[in-house]
C-alpha cells in the first residue's frame, strides 16, 4: 500500500487533495482557483488509478489511501493557524475516513480474493510464497526465459524444478544462426 504513495497518479491525487483543502481554507479571491484545480487534479487521476493498479481493489485502496494523505497535510497544516484550529478537525475526520475506507477495500478484497491479494501488501522478501501460492492457483501460466549463445537451459532448470514447471522450446523453428540479434 506504501510502494504505490509514490505513483503518479497518488502523488497527483494527493496534490488534487491538498490544493482542495488548500482552496477551502482560504478567504481570498484565488480560493476558488485553487479549489477547481485540486479538483480538476483528483478527477484526472481517477483513470489513471485504475489503469496502474491490476485490480479494482487496489486501483480503489489506493485512491482512497492518496486521499487520505492529503486530507491529513490540510489538516496538519491548517492546525498551524490558530484562526482555522476547527478547521484541522474537519480535515483530520475526512483523512481517517478515507483511511478506513481504504483499509476495508484491502481487507473485503482479501476476503473476497484469497490470499494472493492481500499478499501485494507484503515486502519483497515474500516473493517466494506468493510464487508458490500462484504456482497452485494458476497451472496455466507461463514464462518465456531467453537464453544467449552461451547459456544453456540447465542454468535455470534447478528453478523450474523447484516450482514444478516445465520446458519447452517456444520458437522451434529459429535456431541462433538464423537470429539476427
Amino acid at each position: 500500500m506504501f510502494a504505490s504513495l509514490f505513483s503518479f497518479p497518488a502523488l497527483l491525487t494527493i496534490g488534487g487533495a491538498v490544493l482542495l483543502g488548500y482552496g477551502t481554507l482560504r478567504k481570498s479571491s484565488k480560493a476558488a482557483l485553487l479549489t477547481l484545480a485540486g479538483f480538476a487534479a483528483i478527477v484526472v487521476s481517477l483513470p489513471m488509478h485504475f489503469v496502474a493498479a491490476s485490480a479494482v481493489s487496489s486501483a480503489l485502496t489506493s485512491l482512497f489511501f492518496s486521499t487520505a494523505v492529503g486530507m491529513a497535510i490540510v489538516g496538519l497544516a491548517a492546525g498551524r493557524k490558530k484562526d482555522q484550529s476547527g478547521s484541522q478537525r474537519q480535515f483530520m475526520i475526512l483523512a481517517i475516513a478515507a483511511l478506513t475506507i481504504a483499509i476495508a477495500f484491502r481487507l473485503v478484497a482479501g476476503m473476497i480474493g484469497g490470499s494472493n491479494v492481500v499478499s501485494t501488501v507484503y515486502s519483497s522478501d515474500d516473493v517466494e510464497d506468493v510464487a508458490v501460492q500462484n504456482q497452485l492457483s494458476d497451472a496455466d501460466e507461463s514464462i518465456l526465459v531467453e537464453l544467449g549463445p552461451d547459456d544453456t537451459i540447465d542454468e535455470i532448470m534447478p528453478l523450474i524444478d523447484e516450482f514444478g514447471g516445465t520446458v519447452e522450446r517456444a520458437f522451434p523453428s529459429v535456431s541462433l544462426d538464423s537470429d539476427e540479434d
